[in-house]
């Protein structure tokens, strides 16, 4: 009987530390890549909430003003919002209109608490008839009939 040569080859039988580096390295930056995308996409999504909350609270806050003539809010002063918006401000303002019979009044809102910072700052327009004014600054109550 003959015996067969037995030949021993090299089979690898893992990874080569390069190798492993390589791909810690690619993983790594296609991870941080990742973790961008998801971190802007939530901070996206926090200020389009808060400039919606901010718009709903300016808007309330302006039909407050229109609808009680001895509201006693003194224009550009800052006021805090009512319950549930409290750490909101708002600030009014009278500004003339190319009309004589018309008065734009804006009011600006923008977060001051809450725990996390806001970049959000809204202000919304509207305009209205002098005849509807209880209070105006002397500036424009000179057209006022």
């Amino acid at each position: 009987m003959q015996r067969g040569r037995l030949s021993i080859r090299r089979v690898p039988a893992g990874f080569t530390l390069v190798e492993v580096l390589l791909s810690i390295s690619l993983m790594t930056i296609a991870l941080t890549g990742v973790n961008l995308l998801i971190t802007n996409g939530l901070r996206s999504s926090v200020d389009r909430s808060d400039r919606t909350l901010a718009l709903c609270v300016a808007q309330t806050s302006l039909e407050n003003i229109l609808a009680d003539p001895n509201h006693g809010f003194q224009q550009g002063r800052d006021y805090p919002c009512h319950e549930p918006y409290q750490d909101w401000v708002f600030r009014w303002e009278f500004s003339p209109a190319g009309d004589d019979d018309l008065v734009c009044v804006c009011v600006s809102v923008k977060r001051t608490g809450g725990g996390r910072p806001s970049r959000v700052s809204v202000q919304w327009s509207q305009l209205v008839s002098r005849d509807h004014l209880v209070s105006l600054p002397p500036t424009l109550a000179k057209g006022r009939r």
